[in-house]
């Protein structure tokens, strides 16, 4: 018997070895095995059989070069046929190596091992009791289903008549924050569970959704798992064994949940569909929403996507019915979404972090009792430090962007590569003496704010202060327990957030995404300021929101201020589709990276000569450049961006182009990294 075996290697090609015949009544596809690599052992993945060899390589295959495996790891395979399908999809999507796109599914499964239980047994409720702050109230008085809105049935109705075919469906839930999409979520996913079929809900980061986590606990209790990177090692595999045996029928999980060993998959939910976080940025980088689109057409299960404000990909496919179009215009109980009001920071003189109308709209809060979110997309307490005598501002050695000031350790930091300095008492250009602090960062406005109004009670959300384990759940909790007045955060604060007693929300340097060299900042501008607009007055008590802006007039900012995705639509798809941007052609992105600038470049400029040789008639190539952020962790970078119709033919183009290339360069000098529907062109 001959095994097809993909490795997790860098490597398109499978390769062939043979079953020692004691081990033939133990194969299976989808288990993995170890077997000789070089000089190596490696663990590979069985994707297919055959008695005898394919016949294209009986030519040039000699007696005993084939080589038997040493020991297979798994007495029941971890990949089904749907995953390995799935699996396969991927890898020729995303022009990335199969055995590759395998261990990732895998990840968090130890290699080189079976899978085994752990001697201690965990419970998922346990882990989460006393680490969600929301985790304490009376699960029964949160079990109880509330009673739904006409709007809400009109919506469900729609996707029960969906899972009642049992086909493959996509809806689109547009809802306005507040509208209650996450009891669609679980009445769906309760119906699905009653037929007897298993569910997958991703969220961006699980670690700022407590409240929807809980809330599934208290509807589906023992039947949930979790799987994301604050797990042990343990409590992953713990989890990942009680899908395998069907232990459960519900698994919420971030990206890496698409991957899951659910069995008879009968719906996949997408909170935020939106979320960048969905997409991973290095090494297999994969769009866990459109992964998992696809999982459910290979499953012929149902989707949801939802969010407040859908990416034009996916408002897109509703206008050419491809995806179901699912509209919750209004909050539940009918609350208002609360009024925005822009306030021109080009009319301010000087330069000023708080404008008197976020101040006086700060203390009124604080008189009131209530509380506050101020949001700013820039941690740090200042993004650079200049040299008042020669203008120099330091810089990473390894990346090409200006060090951040950390007052709170006293560092500069590089938020790339993570390299980090004491701020230096001498100019390295003019030795000058004199430093000044230019910007802001959520250090600096928690510091200013607690100047300006002594004493009141600010917790801050960011990076910097989220390293440790639960340290989100206990911000949330002093928060809910009114512990604290102001809450000051980066993106993290924008989605996930369901506190009634904020009822104002204020957006510092509300045009600083706009700047990005990328088409897609106004997109990003527009869902920040609605996302955290949200937020506000989702009590009893009416909100408000205050946007500080130096470009008031920009229509993301415009739209935003009135809650109109619709409007906004219009006009960002009205510029994508003149320049030919997604949603109305496909992108992918090339990034050549290496030691050495000019041989980088020579590389880049060699691959575009490739592409041009490969290139179809309606294919654009742009390119190659310098990436905007030349270098980082010490590699500099080019990158060629490819536009066309349909993404079979940009690949086709590509792989092709790629075997030109590597067939021809005997002396490779940049690492060629290829992102299919590239989010981020920095």
């Amino acid at each position: 018997m001959y095994l097809h075996i993909a490795v997790p290697r860098p490597l398109e090609d499978t390769f062939i070895y043979k079953c020692p015949p004691e081990m033939e009544g133990q194969i299976s596809v989808g288990k993995r095995v170890i077997a000789p690599f070089g000089r190596q052992m490696v663990t590979g993945y069985i994707i297919n059989t055959s008695k005898e060899l394919p016949t294209h390589l009986k030519p040039e295959i000699k007696q005993g070069q084939i080589k038997p495996i040493s020991s297979i790891l798994d007495a029941t395979p971890l990949i089904d046929k749907t995953m390995l399908d799935l699996c396969k999809w991927a890898s020729e999507y995303y022009l990335f190596p199969l055995g590759m796109v395998l261990k990732t599914a895998l990840s968090g499964i130890p290699e080189e091992k079976e899978l085994r239980p752990p001697k201690k047994s965990y419970n998922i409720l346990d882990l989460f009791k006393d680490k969600t702050p929301f985790a304490d109230k009376p699960r029964d008085t949160v079990a109880a289903p509330p009673i739904l809105t006409p709007h809400q049935e009109g919506v469900l109705s729609t996707i029960r008549e969906s899972l009642k075919k049992g086909d493959f469906s996509v809806h689109l839930l547009h809802g306005i924050t507040g509208s209650g999409k996450t009891e669609i979520y679980m009445h769906s996913i309760d119906y699905v569970t009653k037929s007897g079929k298993s569910s997958i809900v991703l969220v961006p980061e699980i670690a700022i959704t407590p409240q929807l986590i809980t809330r599934f606990f208290a509807r589906f209790k023992e039947r949930v798992a979790v799987l994301h990177s604050g797990l042990t090692h343990n409590e992953r595999i713990w989890e990942w064994l009680k899908i395998m045996e069907g232990k459960v029928d519900v698994i919420i999980g971030v990206r890496a949940a698409v991957f899951a060993p659910v069995k008879n998959l009968g719906l996949v939910v997408i909170d935020e569909e939106h979320e960048h976080s969905f997409k991973q940025e290095d090494g297999f980088r994969y769009n866990a929403r459109d992964l998992a689109i696809m999982r459910a057409k290979l499953s012929r299960a149902s989707v949801i996507l939802g969010s407040a404000t859908p990416s034009l990909e996916s408002f897109y496919n509703t206008t050419t019915k491809k995806y179901i179009y699912l509209s919750l215009p209004e909050r539940i109980n009918r609350r208002p979404l609360p009024p925005v009001r822009i306030v021109d920071m080009r009319k301010k003189e000087g330069f000023s972090i708080f404008t008197d109308e976020l101040l006086e709209a700060l203390k009124q809060r604080l008189n009131n009792g209530e509380q506050s979110l101020l949001f700013l997309n820039r941690r740090g307490f200042s993004p650079f430090l200049l040299c008042l005598d020669c203008g120099y501002s330091p810089e990473c050695p390894n990346c090409s962007v200006s060090l951040t000031y950390h007052k709170s350790d006293n560092s500069l930091h590089c938020h790339y590569c993570d390299y980090r300095i004491t701020p230096p008492d001498t100019c390295s250009k003019c030795s000058g003496h004199k430093f000044r602090a230019f910007g802001a960062g959520t250090q600096r406005v928690e510091e200013e704010l607690k100047k300006i109004i002594p004493g009141i009670r600010v917790v801050r959300m960011d990076r910097d202060t989220t390293t440790k384990r639960h340290s989100h759940h206990q911000i949330f909790k002093s928060m809910e327990n009114k512990e604290a007045d102001v809450l000051i955060g980066t993106q993290m604060v924008t989605k996930g957030l369901d506190l009634p007693e904020i009822t104002l929300v204020g957006v510092l340097f509300a045009d600083s995404s706009l700047h990005l060299p990328d088409f897609r900042s106004a997109e990003r501008t527009f869902q920040f300021i609605t996302q955290v607009a949200g937020r506000s007055g989702r009590g009893d008590k009416v909100g408000e929101v205050i946007v500080q802006t130096f470009n008031p007039d920009h229509y993301s900012i415009r739209y935003a201020s009135m809650h109109d995705f619709e409007g906004f639509y219009k006009e960002e798809s009205s510029f994508r589709k003149t320049l030919g941007y997604p949603p109305y052609k496909r992108l992918v992105r090339i990034l050549i990276k290496g030691n050495n600038k000019e041989l980088v470049e020579s590389s880049a400029e060699r691959f575009k000569a490739a592409l041009d040789e490969k290139r179809r008639e309606g294919t654009d190539i742009l390119g190659p450049v310098p990436a905007p952020l030349i270098r980082i962790r010490g590699k500099f970078r080019w990158h060629i961006i490819m536009k066309a119709n349909d993404s079979r033919t940009l690949n086709r183009i590509i792989k092709n182009s790629l075997k030109a290339f590597n067939a021809s360069s005997k002396h490779k000098h940049g690492l060629i990294e290829i992102d299919v529907d590239p989010l981020n062109l920095l």
